[in-house]
């Protein structure tokens, strides 16, 4: 079967673990070239030497440092000429109530969430060749349009990045570049099951309760749908919101 995309340089915000890892395997198995970008180095150094042979590099980075993203894509430039892909999937899940929601809580989840993706965006589109395609994928979740309680910061740093997504698409697309997101709902991630052992089994009380009736999502089926977004095959699609919801009704 010929590969969705091969032989790209994609750079993956948010790749040491969860839905991140996923992507980076499911892009290392068909042949690209995964500059993986993660907060904790040892265990983005582990992450990335358990992928298939490949060019594939490690750089340890807060994404919260915002004013150093820009010389941080300057280092990667200069070792990889171009990048063909960008995917960010990198979230921060804090959840709390309304009297503990300070300023500064607020403001370190929109840091991650939001921000440093716009800053991202910014700097690998204007560091690309007019004529050079480039396919920029961003997780968000369903949060950002089915509210639940204590979710504030979260779902409106999401709801953030669906908006400006859409705005970019329209001015990204006279530089060869199409910007989408996808929306997954539940996914059977590694922190998922830690929490799991805690409440118990949480796929079958998501089917149960209707909420996700098809159960959690396995990351491997987003990372397919974030394969196929970063390939040729998605080249007409741009600022679009798709939902991986599990059969949820939002």
């Amino acid at each position: 079967m010929v590969p969705l995309l091969t032989e790209k340089n994609i750079l993956l915000v948010g790749s040491s673990s969860g839905i991140g890892f996923s992507v980076a395997r499911f892009l290392a198995d068909m042949g690209n070239t995964v500059l993986g970008i993660a907060r904790d180095e040892a265990k983005l150094n582990e992450a990335m030497a358990s992928l298939p042979l490949g060019g594939h590099a490690a750089y340890s980075f807060d994404v919260a440092q915002i004013d150093c993203i820009e010389q941080l894509i300057d280092i990667i430039l200069d070792k990889h000429a171009h990048i063909d892909g960008m995917v960010y999937c990198v979230g921060n899940g804090d959840i709390a109530r309304l009297r503990d929601l300070s300023s500064q809580r607020l403001h370190a989840v929109m840091m991650t969430n939001f921000y440093a993706f716009i800053e991202f965006v910014r700097v690998v589109a204007c560091r690309k060749a007019k004529k050079q395609p480039l396919r920029i994928v961003a997780v968000s979740s369903m949060a950002s349009i089915s509210p639940e309680k204590y979710f504030t910061a979260y779902a409106a740093s999401k709801a953030a990045m669906d908006a400006a997504v859409k705005c970019l698409a329209l001015e990204l697309v006279q530089k060869n570049t199409t910007i989408n997101v996808i929306r997954p709902g539940v996914v059977a991630t590694q922190r998922l099951k830690w929490l799991c052992d805690c409440t118990g089994d949480i796929d079958e009380k998501i089917k149960a309760s209707g909420y996700q009736p098809l159960g959690c999502i396995p990351p491997d089926d987003v990372a397919y749908m974030v394969g196929f977004l970063l390939s040729g095959k998605a080249a007409y699609i741009t600022g679009a919101a798709l939902p991986f919801n599990g059969g949820a009704s939002c």
